[in-house]
């Protein structure tokens, strides 16, 4: 039996990036603390006041993608599709809650690219606003890793 058109293999060199990037980082000050608070009552709250997918998460690293910062081609390109410079990703180890059914509770997830980040805790992409619960991590990981993990 061929498996080999089954599976898409890291090129050769590249699985210790993938380790360094599923490994912690430098903790943040980023993140909500819910306390006691039922991550659903919050997903409504958050509902009523924006039209895109919410998805509450926790176990989560800030990915910063290690792009050459003085390249002003590149800068202007994700700028001008809309998205902060320099780029960056969210990856969490567990969803809490969310309002759509692309994902489940419990599902890891690694988000598009970063459009806007506010109130400590939103990390908003084109079509979804990631909640960033509980402390959480940041790193800078080689991009082609990055879209590999998703």
């Amino acid at each position: 039996m061929d498996t080999s058109s089954e599976f898409t293999l890291l090129p050769c060199g590249r699985l210790p990036h993938v380790v360094r990037a599923l490994q912690d980082g430098e903790p943040t000050n980023f993140g909500l603390d819910l306390g006691g608070r039922d991550p659903y009552d919050l997903l409504d709250e958050i509902s009523q006041t924006v039209r895109k997918d919410i998805i509450i998460v926790k176990n989560w690293c800030w990915w910063d993608l290690g792009v050459d910062l003085n390249n002003s081609e590149l800068k202007a390109k994700v700028r001008g599709r809309g998205l902060v410079w320099p780029p960056a990703v969210i990856h969490s180890d567990y969803i809490i809650a969310i309002n759509n059914m692309r994902f489940s509770e419990g599902d890891w997830v690694r988000t598009g690219l970063l459009v806007e980040f506010r109130d400590n805790a939103l990390f908003e992409t084109r079509n979804s606003i990631y909640v960033l619960t509980g402390p959480g991590t940041r790193k800078t990981i080689v991009p082609d890793i990055s879209a590999a993990l998703y």
